[in-house]
C-alpha cells in the first residue's frame, strides 16, 4: 500500500454511498468504461479457468500414473510462475490501457 497514489482532483466523499446508490453508478460505469469491462472480464475469465487447476492433479495422478511426490509440487511450481507471470502481464495491460 506504500506505493498507492490518489489521483489529482480525488475529492473526499463525506459519505460511503449505500448499495442501491452504488450498484447503478456501477452498473453505468461497466456501459461507459470499456478499459474498465475488458479488464474485468479478462479478470473473470482467467479466474474460472484458474478453478480447474486443483482437478488436474487428480487427473495426472490417477489417469497418467504419475506419483503424487511429482505431480504435486510441479503443480505448486506451475501455478505459482503463472501467478507471477499474470501479475505482470496484468501490470503491463493497465499501464497499457490507462
Amino acid at each position: 500500500m506504500v506505493f498507492v497514489q490518489e489521483l489529482p482532483g480525488g475529492k473526499t466523499v463525506e459519505k460511503t454511498p449505500s448499495m442501491g446508490e452504488f450498484l447503478p453508478s456501477l452498473g453505468q460505469v461497466l456501459r461507459h468504461d470499456v478499459s474498465f469491462r475488458s479488464m474485468l472480464i479478462t479478470r473473470m475469465l482467467t479466474s474460472l479457468f484458474a478453478m480447474a487447476s486443483p482437478f488436474y492433479i487428480g487427473f495426472v495422478t490417477v489417469q497418467l500414473g504419475v506419483s503424487s511426490t511429482v505431480a504435486v509440487p510441479t503443480m505448486l511450481a506451475m501455478q505459482t510462475i503463472g501467478s507471477v507471470s499474470g501479475a505482470l502481464i496484468y501490470t503491463w495491460l493497465g499501464r497499457v490501457i490507462t
